[in-house]
């Protein structure tokens, strides 16, 4: 299984094989999860859902993976990675989604050209090498 847990994000449990049972901080509620299942840990109602484990596994083999994934959610990702700050100039292309994935060993400048040959998106890195510009590619 894998646990996500980090400083103001949701919680999650992965489970990739076999069974674990999940309850609640206040043990009122609880679940067992099936292989390909992930849960939120929150303060609400536990419930489990279907998820692409490789999305919340591919970390064990040296890649970031990401499935339909909002390009905000992605970025977060890889600017605590490369200790990067993150500045969307069009708010709107925060919420683009995309499939995209980068080996952790890459350069930020190497995922960020992966990411742009998506077309989607501009991404550059700008402020002595410090922050990730995004604009839509049309800018």
């Amino acid at each position: 299984f894998n646990f996500r847990n980090y400083p103001n994000e949701v919680r999650h449990i992965t489970l990739v094989s076999g069974c674990v049972k999940v309850t609640d901080a206040k043990a009122s509620n609880s679940l067992f999860l099936k292989p390909g299942e992930d849960v939120e840990l929150g303060d609400v109602h536990l419930s489990s859902k279907q998820v692409s484990v490789e999305e919340y596994t591919a970390w064990t083999k040296g890649l970031f993976y990401f499935e339909k994934t909002e390009l905000s959610a992605i970025m977060k990702v890889l600017g605590r990675w490369y200790n990067l700050t993150i500045k969307f100039v069009d708010k709107p292309s925060m919420h683009y989604h995309f499939s995209f994935w980068s080996s952790r060993a890459d350069s930020p400048q190497e995922a960020i050209d992966r990411l742009n040959r998506m077309g989607k998106v501009k991404a550059s890195l700008n402020d002595n090498n410090q922050t990730i510009i995004i604009q839509t590619s049309s800018n």
